[in-house]
């Protein structure tokens, strides 16, 4: 049996070239895209998201999270939640009914009213009018698939989440091929982690409001980084280098260089690895430093081709500064620099670390 749902959404398609972006919705922007006529409002500063229809209403925007790192976070309260009290909705002929503790959902990898991912929550109490009663807060991850539910993960909450009509704060966490699952009132409780999809193009992020409900949304916030894999990607393959390998002159950075020693404070820096490198020709002055083989740490996401770091020379010959990106592929950009020893010998100097490292010019 189908499920008629009423499907709220705005297009917030955003594409860019900046790696990292923050998207932050309040009162002072009015929650624009998820204010919409006729089932929001804003009151005391937050947005009030209101359902007395016999279907859930879905309150989404879309935003392009194509390989990408992103947060979601909702600040949010459930208004209609008072354990001695049942609400009003209507059914499709106008009959009014009433319902205790109604429950609502944060949603993300939406694509439509029967394809997305939510965690649902509802209050209930274990032993209603009895002495031993106990408030609880109900929650469920789960994925709607062409309209059909497949739970992945529930659990029964008595502590570190309001219980009432107070706020508590979603985070939804998605980075390296995971989305890690996060919710509380003071502090944030780590619920589960569940495989990551990666929503190719448009992905849905919102609210859901279920039957009854009446919520309150004090902020949305979206922070957005492109995967550092897509990040450091190049043109770069074996048969290009290979081929322009082999057509290089006199220059004395270009051609393939190999880990030969090091000196670290192991407690400053660690190396990732005995690492293979390619050095070739940017620009006047440049060079990009192309990753061959020999990542240890975190070596399953390293490939050939990908950019370990780049050089561009200064105004002493022989010097450069470094650009490099560490086994976790975050940057080291300042305060970091080369040394062209000989044709032979290059040196990586991290001084604030304490450390140099040192590769010796190699062939393929």
């Amino acid at each position: 049996m189908y499920r008629y749902f009423i499907i709220l959404f705005y297009l917030c398609f955003i594409i860019s070239k900046v790696s990292a972006k923050t998207y932050f919705y309040d009162s002072y922007n009015r929650f624009a895209p998820y204010s919409i006529s006729g089932y929001t409002t804003i009151n005391d500063n937050n947005l009030i998201f209101s359902n007395q229809t016999f279907n859930k209403i879905f309150n989404v925007a879309y935003f392009d999270t194509t390989d990408s790192e992103y947060t979601f976070e909702v600040k949010i309260a459930s208004l209609n939640n008072n354990e001695a009290k049942s609400y009003k909705y209507y059914d499709r002929d106008g009959k009014r009914h009433r319902l205790c503790n109604p429950e609502y959902s944060v949603v993300w990898n939406y694509q439509d009213s029967i394809n997305y991912r939510c965690i649902t929550v509802r209050c209930n109490n274990i032993y209603p009018n009895d002495f031993y009663d106990e408030r609880t807060l109900d929650v469920e991850i789960s994925d709607c698939i062409d309209g059909k539910k497949n739970s992945l993960f529930t659990k029964r909450m008595t502590s570190g989440v309001n219980l009432y009509s107070d706020f508590n704060v979603f985070s939804i966490r998605v980075k390296d091929g995971k989305q890690n699952i996060y919710l509380g009132n003071r502090y944030f409780l780590h619920l589960a982690e569940i495989d990551d999809v990666n929503i190719k193009g448009k992905n849905g992020l919102g609210l859901a409001a279920g039957v009854a409900s009446k919520l309150s949304i004090e902020r949305i916030v979206l922070k957005t980084k492109k995967s550092p894999e897509i990040m450091l990607q190049t043109s770069w393959d074996l048969s290009r280098l290979s081929d322009y390998m082999s057509s290089i002159t006199d220059d004395p950075l270009e051609g393939y260089w190999c880990y030969f020693d090091r000196k670290l404070d192991q407690e400053k820096l660690m190396l990732g690895g005995e690492y293979k490198l390619a050095i070739v020709k940017s620009g006047k002055g440049k060079y990009d430093i192309i990753y061959f083989s020999g990542a240890k740490t975190n070596g399953k996401r390293w490939k050939l081709g990908m950019k370990k770091g780049a050089l561009s020379s200064t105004n002493f010959e022989g010097n450069y500064n470094l650009e490099w990106y560490d086994s976790m592929m975050e940057p080291f950009k300042k305060n970091v620099y080369a040394i062209l020893i000989n044709s032979s010998l290059l040196e990586l100097h991290f001084p604030i670390q304490d450390s140099v490292v040192r590769f010796t010019r190699c062939i393929k």
